[in-house]
Order: structure tokens, then C-alpha cells, then sequence
């Protein structure tokens, strides 16, 4: 073996080691982008007389059952709230379930994913009575995390 030989031979192999690394790294990022698409995200938000829940997620979402201030509705069927619909498509809940003078009240809601995986979307609540027939209600999310609820 010459020179030119040894020295492209170190080359190659540097240049494997490197495409190895690369490779090595990409899986790793494809893995990390594959764990942000498929997170599940639910914010609770106020809105003129309902509770909007809003799926700000990747993955399309059945909302089964809402509990607020102990007050638990359960659906027949799952209700669809779909994904990356920046805000047109959205669940409701009506601001009767809340409590008309509690200073601070709980949200549930029980979620699947189009695959069946079953999440909690956890939150909370403020109401304040404005006058004898108006309340002002406040809502904010906790977190949204993988639950085997069951009713």
C-alpha cells in the first residue's frame, strides 16, 4: 500500500465516522419532532357567556366528559374538537355549570386522541358575582397529562 492509498483510506474513514455521527444526531431530532407533533394540548379560555376549549395541539381530540366546580357532564358520544384550526373549531361549556359565587372552582376535562389514548386537561376558575344576575368568571389551564380515567 502507498502513501496516496493510507491517506484516502484515513479520509474515508473520517468521513464514515462523521456520516455515522450525523445520522446518529438526526435520529435523535426526528425522535424529539415526532414527541412535539404528538403532544396534547387543551386550553381553557373564557369567552362571552361559554368556557372555550380550545385544542392548540397536532392531534384531533374527543372531548367524553367536563366536570366544573363538581358539577360533572358526560357526553353520549365523544365530541370532536380538531386540530391546527387556529381557533375556529372549538367545545363549549356553558357558564351554567359554574358556580355563581365561588371564589375558586375546578375543571376537568376527559379527553381521547384519534388513537384511544385517554389525557386529563386540568384548570381552574374564579367567579365573582357583578350584580344580581351577572357573574364575571375567570379560567385558566394546569396542564394536560395521559390519564386512564374511566366513569
Amino acid at each position: 500500500m502507498n502513501q496516496y492509498e493510507i491517506i484516502s483510506l484515513i479520509v474515508q474513514g473520517i468521513i464514515a465516522l462523521g456520516a455515522i455521527v450525523f445520522g446518529a444526531w438526526q435520529i435523535l431530532i426526528n425522535r424529539r419532532l415526532i414527541k412535539i407533533q404528538d403532544y396534547i394540548v387543551v386550553a381553557i379560555l373564557p369567552d362571552n357567556g361559554v368556557i372555550k376549549l380550545l385544542n392548540t395541539g397536532k392531534i384531533n381530540l374527543y372531548i367524553h366528559a367536563f366536570e366544573v366546580g363538581g358539577n360533572t357532564k358526560k357526553l353520549d358520544k365523544g365530541r370532536l374538537i380538531s386540530s391546527a384550526s387556529l381557533g375556529s373549531a372549538y367545545y363549549w361549556i356553558p357558564t351554567d355549570f359554574v358556580p355563581r359565587e365561588s371564589k375558586n372552582f375546578d375543571i376537568k376535562i376527559y379527553l381521547t386522541d384519534e388513537f384511544g389514548s385517554k389525557y386529563l386537561t386540568e384548570g381552574g376558575g374564579k367567579s365573582e358575582r357583578v350584580d344580581e344576575q351577572k357573574s364575571k368568571i375567570i379560567v385558566w389551564t394546569y396542564k394536560t397529562i395521559k390519564s386512564d380515567w374511566k366513569f
